[in-house]
């Protein structure tokens, strides 16, 4: 049975033209996820006003198709071209610049097109004079914004756009300090909305807060809005504002209010008692503030708050053997060590004669490693080792292992190892490191040792998971070492031991993949039809079809089509208006109430997420597709969309088409770095649809000719995709060669990685090279891209 198909082949069509430009080694990191609003700043598009520009002269025709496309970018360079040609910019194409710079964020361009401009007023309603607010806001010239602001309200322009401008302008004249402004966009926001106007009171609240202006925060808190959204956001905000006033009385007094009202839940019940007992503390009363510290402790003692009470128990005086063990378990578990350990120290002192628990001395071990004072750890260590009891002399040595290994004592480990193995030959850790020895044997590329370690481990305990996880590697061993036949013993072992393991669908694939290869057709597909019955979406699925030698057609059907909800309408125009303004807080509540108000019904739950990812919240609406799976909804083609959704379609087919590159690859790719999120960062601090780090884009930048680059330029979909996809070109002409696994290895990974893996044995075969990989995110991320290249071709490759 040959396995060939579009997955694994890479055609010429996806091949872009071999670059020479900078590709650095820094891997473009994946994910995890922050919204920062919309890509244009809100200001919004107008037909009347592109109908508008002089379409005879063909660039600006042009860069009007361009921004329509949302290629903000490409048509502020096509009219900056033409003025460094000679050409005379009407106002009309300066603010269609303009407008194409605030698409990419290149707010300094917008600033620097727009300022002094004396026509700002008379097109577009003012477009022109919101655009540089948005700018001068964005440079942090306060004053200045807030002064365009006002003329852009005073002109009377478009109701969303004056809105939402109040709303900032609220929020920048409260940065200025200038409140009688601010007072006046607040009323003006009110008359356009009662939310957009409730959530910017408490915006407006909270930075006067966190830049130090206590007394403008005490006078705004009366503001804040009644809503219980709104309220429970702010429920500590008068306390703390009393606080940074000066006020501890004041403050002592709202916190005891509100612990008296019974309105608050128990975490916020826990940080209330936690600041009770701080300003207690802060005045002497110990006693008080003893009793508080074990009051916020016996409400929410886990968490910030939880861990300063603990700390305050410890600080306030003698502690009996119970209130120490307390407070040091909750600051361990908040990686408190160095307080932890005086917790459990004086935890042994105050025991006097009564004999330690033998888990408290372990505990107080570790913490003598994790932070550094391994020797005296090893001396803990070696006490405890000396008991009759097996299961605590394992979770010992287990410690002991550990500490080893954060001192880098590689011979010590070993030795320790040696004893696990040697002591408890079944136990989950003498198998975790049996199985550890053989990786890093296959590292080496010594099979043979890598295979008896695998079979070894197997072994020792077949029915652990590291066992599960050495049966296949020792079966792709096998397949290396071209026994097909043995290979299928081995992933078919599996399937025997854990017939519903976490590893079945790959040990079903591989075991199918062996037998065909033998010759036993009619075994192969009975395995790849339980693959199909159980699993057909999954990477293994998508594999099943390719091994077929079918078309990836899975039978689902289409599902309720969407339906026009006046009430959700309304709701998302208040959700745009949030979004404009800069309103996250607001926005994410919204959102959450939306969900809950579909909640149960799965066509209205659909549309929700529907909407969401064409605003741009595509995480919000694909974890919603997978709520409604989890709830036992049908899986259709209208779930799947919305699982696997396609926003920024034209923006992708057009730089594909430009790059040579299928437009189905890189929606594989966007979904799995990014979700395609266009402001996403991820901790390592890449940005964007395909999460560019800051410093290879610059770079990147700078051999695109993209001027005005920064790093906020990446969370606009056009200029992360643009370099982003550059990159894969590069990786591509690189690591090409017909393997796309290894080219999506360089991408996620780094080129030196991929270097590297580009020489093991398996590299030959795409299947095996991938699960050969060595690491297991970017084994997974190659999976998953794989997995969506076969689900986006079947959604949408007829389009």
């Amino acid at each position: 049975m040959k396995l060939f198909g579009t997955i694994f082949v890479v055609l010429a069509v996806w091949a872009g033209t071999p670059s020479t430009s900078f590709v650095p080694d820094t891997p473009l990191a994946v994910e995890p996820a922050s919204y920062e609003g919309e890509e244009t700043g809100g200001i919004q598009d107008s037909d009347v006003f592109l109908q508008s520009l002089d379409v005879s002269d063909p660039t600006v025709d042009s860069a009007r198709a361009e921004y329509r496309a949302g290629r903000y970018w490409h048509a502020s360079e096509m009219l900056r071209d033409r003025v460094a040609e000679g050409a005379t910019a009407t106002p009309s194409e300066m603010l269609l610049l303009a407008r194409a710079d605030a698409g990419w964020k290149n707010w300094e361009g917008v600033v620097a097109g727009l300022d002094g401009a004396d026509w700002l007023d008379g097109i577009e309603d003012g477009g022109g004079r919101l655009l540089l607010a948005r700018g001068l806001e964005s440079a942090e010239r306060w004053e200045e914004a807030v002064q365009h602001y006002q003329r852009f309200r005073s002109t009377g322009g478009v109701v969303e756009e004056t809105g939402w401008a109040a709303s900032r302008e609220a929020q920048v004249a409260a940065r200025a300090g200038l409140w009688e402004p601010m007072f006046s966009a607040l009323a003006e926001a009110g008359r356009r909305s009662t939310q957009l106007s409730q959530w910017t009171v408490l915006q407006v609240t909270r930075d006067a807060l966190e830049s130090g202006d206590a007394a403008q925060a005490l006078r705004m808190f009366p503001l804040i809005s009644g809503d219980s959204a709104i309220a429970d956001l702010a429920w500590d905000l008068e306390a703390r504002a009393l606080l940074a006033a000066g006020d501890t009385s004041g403050a002592l007094d709202r916190y005891q209010a509100l612990v008296i009202s019974g309105d608050l839940r128990s975490a916020r019940r826990g940080e209330a008692m936690e600041a009770i007992a701080a300003l207690a503390a802060a005045r002497g009363d110990t006693v008080a503030a003893r009793r508080a510290y074990e009051a916020s402790l016996d409400a929410y003692p886990r968490g910030a708050s939880g861990a300063r009470a603990a700390w305050g128990v410890l600080r306030t005086g003698p502690v009996d053997a119970e209130q120490a063990l307390r407070s040091a378990r909750i600051l361990d578990a908040a990686r408190e060590y160095q307080r932890a350990l005086i917790g459990y120290q004086r935890h042994l002192n105050a025991l006097e004669t009564v004999p330690p628990e033998p888990a408290t001395l372990l505990a107080r071990a570790r913490l003598l490693s994790a932070v550094g004072t391994h020797e005296e750890a090893v001396v803990e260590f070696r006490k405890l080792v000396e008991t009759d009891d097996p299961d605590f002399e394992l979770r010992v040595l287990d410690q002991w292992h550990r500490a080893r290994g954060r001192q880098g004592r590689r011979d010590a480990v070993r030795t320790i190892e040696g004893w696990i193995i040697d002591r408890y030959p079944a136990s989950r850790k003498a198998v975790d490191i049996t199985v550890s020895w053989a990786n890093s044997a296959l590292a080496r590329g010594a099979y043979p040792e890598a295979a008896a370690g695998y079979q070894r481990a197997i072994e020792m305990e077949p029915s652990h998971a590291s066992a599960g996880l050495a049966r296949m590697r020792l079966g792709q061993i096998r397949l290396q070492q071209n026994d097909q036949e043995a290979a299928a013993e081995v992933f078919g072992s599996y399937l025997q031991e854990f017939p519903n393991g976490g590893r079945w669908a790959e040990a079903t694939f591989w075991t199918a993949q062996s037998l065909g290869a033998i010759g036993r057709d009619e075994d192969a597909r009975r395995y790849m039809a339980e693959i199909r019955d159980r699993d057909v979406l999954s990477y293994y699925g998508v594999l099943t079809y390719e091994l077929l030698e079918e078309p990836f057609r899975p039978d689902v059907p289409e599902g309720p089509a969407s339906a026009p909800r006046i009430w959700l309408q309304d709701e998302l125009r208040t959700l745009s208006l949030l979004v404009a303004a800069g309103l996250d807080e607001g926005v994410e509540v919204h959102i959450d109430a939306l969900i809950e108000r579909t909640a149960g019904s799965v066509p209205e739950t659909l549309d929700l997420a529907d909407a969401l990812i064409e605003m741009g919240f595509s995480i919000e609406g694909i974890n919603l597709g997978w709520a409604l799976l989890r709830g036992g909804a049908p899986q259709t083609k209208r779930l799947l969309r919305v699982l696997y959704p396609f926003p920024y379609r034209e923006l992708v087919t057009r730089e594909a088409a430009e790059r040579g590159i299928d437009p189905i690859l890189l929606a594989a790719l966007i979904r799995q770095e990014s979700a395609f999120t266009p402001a996403i960062y991820s901790p390592a601090g890449a940005i964007g649809l395909m999460q560019v780090m800051p410093a290879t884009g610059q770079d990147l930048a700078r051999s695109q000719g993209i001027r005005g680059f920064t790093a906020e330029s990446l969370e606009t979909a056009e200029i992360n995709l643009h370099l982003g996809t550059r990159f894969l070109v590069d990786m591509e002409a690189r690591y090409g060669d017909g393997d796309l696994p290894l080219v999506l290895s360089a991408y996620n990974a780094g080129p030196t990685r991929a270097r590297r893996w580009r020489n093991l044995p398996e590299a030959a075969d795409p299947l095996r090279f991938t699960e050969r990989i060595p690491f297991d995110e970017t084994r997974g991320y190659v999976k998953n891209i794989m997995r969506n290249l076969g689900l986006y071709q079947f959604l949408y490759g007829d389009d």
